[in-house]
């Protein structure tokens, strides 16, 4: 039995969910509270599965009509598709990737389409970029071929601090979190202060985010 290095996590007499038999554990209230660790053995957590197995509701994906298994509180929530390659056909029956681009056997599309006007294999480090900005608009005219700094710049991620694209936080912010957390404000406090997540709270505290601030 290991020892949770999580400051919330404390040896607790628990009841096994399958044989009933009393078990000690490092686990945390969290845990506790969303059912982790409910048995006591490999053995009992097998016979676990299996009744969660049982428990489930079978469904048909809308897309390839297969049967699939879900929980009763994912079927809950309409669960249309049985995976999430599914879930990425259109109804034209083409695939769109999670970042927005139309791919083909596990490609974007607009590298096919570059690679066919060139007549050559792209290189990792060439990149193909929409001039127009639409993702799905892979008409040759539209495409270019860019570096991966040229592509970063011109998407504007190389723009530091409150000018980046995606800033949430101002210059003042960063230098009133450093010298709240100087003076004692919690990590959590500060997250719900400035509407942020605590992990970019710590980046901005060790100085892994904006680093230009001094």
């Amino acid at each position: 039995m290991k020892k949770k290095t999580n400051k919330s996590c404390k040896l607790r007499t628990l009841t096994c969910f399958i044989c009933g038999k009393e078990y000690q554990n490092y686990i945390s209230p969290s845990e506790i509270a969303s059912g982790r660790r409910r048995v006591c053995s490999p053995e009992c957590k097998k016979a676990l599965n299996s009744m969660d197995k049982a428990e489930k509701i079978t469904l048909i994906c809308i897309k390839c009509k297969k049967e699939f298994l879900v929980s009763p509180s994912i079927a809950k929530r309409g669960q249309k598709y049985c995976s999430r390659r599914c879930s990425m056909k259109r109804s034209d029956g083409k695939s769109v990737s999670s970042d927005g681009y139309f791919i083909e056997k596990n490609k974007k599309v607009q590298r096919i389409v570059m690679e066919k006007y060139l007549g050559r294999s792209l290189k990792s480090s060439e990149i193909v970029h929409h001039i127009n900005g639409n993702k799905l608009d892979n008409r040759i005219e539209n495409l270019q071929i860019v570096t991966r700094a040229e592509h970063n710049l011109i998407h504007g991620q190389f723009n530091q601090g409150s000018k980046h694209i995606n800033a949430k936080l101002k210059e003042e912010d960063v230098a009133e979190i450093r010298n709240l957390y100087k003076v004692g404000a919690k990590v959590c406090n500060l997250a719900v202060k400035y509407n942020v997540t605590q992990t970019t709270i710590y980046r901005i505290i060790r100085r892994k985010a904006w680093k230009h601030l001094s």
